[in-house]
């Protein structure tokens, strides 16, 4: 089956300063700034999302690749999500480290192989965070 174009929406509500609570295909996430940015650190802070979304990607695009090859497999990660100012002063998102460990049989290297040389072009967020992505946002502004 080819997918050729997916939605997903979202709702997120402000419960008090930077506190707020959204859901998503019928989950709930709770996102808060660190207490640098002023907040209370009572959630996932929308750097840490981005942090996990650019993981999530790629060790199920690599899972999906070894599983495609029956390769059993266990794959763990950590990340690294490094904020910097940019040339204008403000801070953004520099640049994202992922380190990936992969236990499987060390009998299909060349599978395994094949599939670490490939699996970074399938993966759906990273890739689209690397190339940039369009935000459009409309703003509403209602009385009271």
């Amino acid at each position: 089956m080819k997918i050729d174009k997916i939605v997903h929406e979202a709702e997120i509500e402000q419960i008090k300063g930077f506190n707020l609570h959204g859901k998503i295909r019928g989950h709930e996430v709770v996102i808060d700034e660190t207490t640098e940015f002023g907040g209370k650190d009572s959630g996932l802070s929308p750097p840490d999302l981005l942090l996990f979304a650019a993981m999530g990607c790629q060790v199920s695009s690599l899972s999906f690749c070894l599983s495609k090859r029956s390769i059993e497999h266990k794959i763990s990660a950590r990340g690294i999500l490094t904020i910097e100012r940019n040339e204008e002063g403000r801070l953004r998102v520099s640049k994202i480290d992922i380190f990936m460990k992969v236990r499987a049989d060390p009998e299909k290297k060349k599978y395994l192989d094949s599939c670490i040389e490939r699996f970074r072009d399938y993966c759906v967020v990273a890739g689209s965070i690397e190339r940039g992505i369009p935000i459009n946002t409309h703003v509403e502004i209602e009385e009271g």
